[in-house]
């Protein structure tokens, strides 16, 4: 097996152990971590000066929709019902299987491209068994780690002819001969049809987490995003919160609710971005704490957000801290509530048990897999940094501009500062798949409609 000796790297390991290091080295083999310490010494096949760089775990975005790459910028003034009646009550029927390529192919270089190594995504457009297959051929040739989400959701009238029984038997199929192993780049989830629309199918969603346990499958569902639903309390009551599932959103979620989900060791995804445009309720990362949730960051899509982790991580910090030291009454304190160190932890470690990976990636651990980001920490934007506190430069200075190499299991995706792949190919054809998809929603409609146009969508 390969080796590669990383050296002079500044270490934000995100592991306990290991802790942060000004000065650090890391050896991989394979495509596992060996080592982690000062002054490694080592037979490698290659060795990487990464003096001036910061070393970290790749970025594990615990939710995002590729699909909806086809929609970049569309979204980015729109309210939640905006969004629901312009996109999924109509752009998303005239996607084809090979617009699910070219979505989650650029998608997934995007990511890479950020220092994201893994991406959960929540592929609910799935509308035919040939998009499924599709999505995962784009995912899979960009080479990067995925989490993919087989959705049971599909909100367009048109083209339903894929039923929920349909489905499922189209998922045992897929887990049977696709992913009889999890040890891959790419492992299969399960999101079962959310608790808005369950309707009278209650035994259909069952069979969904059913089959999700019995296969050992992570779950991931959109929860509590708007007004009071109490969704969390349903899902209770039919014995379907468990730590293999992940809620997303949740931001008008009670403290009652929020017992439930610590009890049960089920994990949160705030997509900051999302949330606060489109008052999808208010994220508390300390309502989760109070109740022992873990807590993860999610990009959401780049319909109206950016593939950039460090920038929703950031300004959750921000504002979780404002919020937390409003509460603390007028008196001086010392320090910020939460550390620079804790949040870093939202969008690795806390995000890798998310999504059923915390025993293999989302920290510079010796056995874990060997997913890895150097930041370029010498230049204008990071220059001078405090090297004490490698997490505080990582989440106060870096940013996509900082990447310069991206490492997944061992392989190079990214080195220089460049993406090691042909990335033209994958431009062309979103761009062929967005003009084709707007031109569809402009025949139809188009994507301004007023309230009465996207309440008839909506009825059906």
């Amino acid at each position: 097996m390969k080796r590669i000796l990383i050296k002079n790297a500044a270490v934000a390991s995100v592991d306990p152990a290991i802790g942060e290091l000004p000065a650090g080295d890391i050896l991989i083999e394979g495509e596992r971590i060996l080592d982690v310490r000062p002054g490694l010494v080592a037979d490698a096949d290659e060795t990487i000066d990464a003096t001036g760089c910061i070393a970290m775990p790749g970025m594990i975005d615990a939710h995002r929709h590729l699909w909806e790459g086809g929609f970049r910028g569309v979204t980015s003034d729109w309210s939640i019902l905006d969004f629901v009646g312009n996109v999924r009550f109509l752009a998303a029927s005239f996607f084809r299987p090979e617009d699910m390529y070219a979505t989650a192919l650029l998608g997934s270089y995007e990511a890479l491209n950020a220092g994201v190594t893994t991406v959960a995504d929540y592929c609910h457009n799935v509308r035919s068994p040939d998009h499924a297959h599709e999505t995962l051929r784009g995912i899979r040739e960009a080479g990067g780690r995925s989490v993919w989400g087989f959705g049971f959701v599909s909100l367009a009238h048109t083209g339903q002819a894929f039923s929920n029984e349909d489905r499922l038997a189209f998922l045992k199929t897929l887990k049977a001969e696709q992913f009889a192993s999890d040890d891959s780049l790419v492992r299969l989830a399960i999101c079962p049809r959310e608790v808005s629309l369950w309707g009278d199918d209650l035994a259909s969603v069952k069979a969904q987490f059913a089959f999700a346990r019995e296969a050992g499958m992570q779950i991931f569902m959109h929860n509590n995003a708007l007004g009071n639903p109490r969704y969390v309390m349903k899902l209770a009551e039919h014995d379907l919160l468990s730590d293999r599932l992940t809620l997303v959103h949740m931001g008008s979620t009670d403290a009652d609710e929020w017992e439930a989900v610590g009890a049960a060791g089920t994990s949160v995804c705030f997509t900051p971005e999302t949330e606060y445009q489109m008052a999808m309720g208010w994220p508390s990362s300390a309502d989760a704490a109070r109740a022992g949730v873990n807590i993860c960051i999610g990009t959401d899509m780049t319909a109206n957000n950016s593939a950039d982790m460090f920038f929703p991580t950031r300004m959750f910090m921000q504002v979780e801290r404002s919020m937390l030291s409003q509460k603390m009454g007028p008196e001086p304190f010392i320090g910020a509530p939460i550390s620079c160190a804790e949040a870093l932890e939202w969008a690795t470690i806390k995000a890798a048990r998310a999504v059923g990976l915390a025993d293999v990636a989302g920290s510079l651990t010796p056995g874990k897999y060997a997913d890895i980001v150097l930041l370029r920490a010498d230049g204008p934007s990071m220059a001078g940094w405090d090297r004490r506190k490698p997490a505080t430069a990582i989440l106060q200075q870096g940013g996509v501009n900082a990447v310069d190499t991206v490492i997944v299991g061992g392989r190079f995706a990214k080195r220089d500062g460049r993406l090691l792949a042909d990335t033209s190919r994958a431009v062309r054809m979103q761009e062929e798949t967005v003009a084709r998809v707007h031109a569809l929603a402009v025949d139809n409609g188009g994507f301004e409609a007023d309230l009465e146009t996207i309440q008839r969508r909506m009825a059906g």
